[in-house]
């Protein structure tokens, strides 16, 4: 698919869509990392949901880059444009560090929600609770 790029003009609306961006990635993070311990508390559509939303937004940054990439090539930009596009690779470089660990996370968590749980027998869920210390 081709991309569309943007003029320069444009660079304060990316910057905050940016930076709006990677404060909801950090909150989701901590979304789900509040519920490391007790993964039953999500079903399966919901992690499933992160996981495909994440893959996605991951896929996202390329074209992202690419726009910024186009800008710093520009010769006519100032200082604080100059400025505005290297802070806004650190915020990309944060997004997918953060959107990698969320990725991560959703799938450790995926072995635990309580579609899986009420999929097992009595048997199972007690032999798990003696030889692990199943939490609750």
């Amino acid at each position: 698919m081709k991309q569309n790029y943007y003029p320069v003009s444009n660079l304060d609306v990316f910057c905050k869509m940016n930076s709006d961006q990677l404060l909801q990635v950090k909150e989701q993070y901590d979304s789900l990392l509040a519920v490391k311990d007790k993964p039953y508390v999500l079903d399966d559509y919901t992690v499933k949901r992160v996981i495909k939303c994440y893959i996605e937004q991951k896929e996202l940054l390329k074209p992202e880059r690419k726009q910024f990439e186009k800008w710093e090539k520009e010769e006519n930009l100032n200082i604080t444009q100059k400025d505005k596009i290297n802070e806004a690779y650190n915020i990309i470089y944060e997004k997918e560090k953060i959107i990698d660990k969320i990725l991560l996370l959703a799938k450790e968590l995926e072995t635990g929600t309580i579609d899986k749980i009420m999929n097992k027998s009595d048997i199972e869920l007690g032999l798990e609770f003696l030889m692990k210390g199943f939490k609750f």
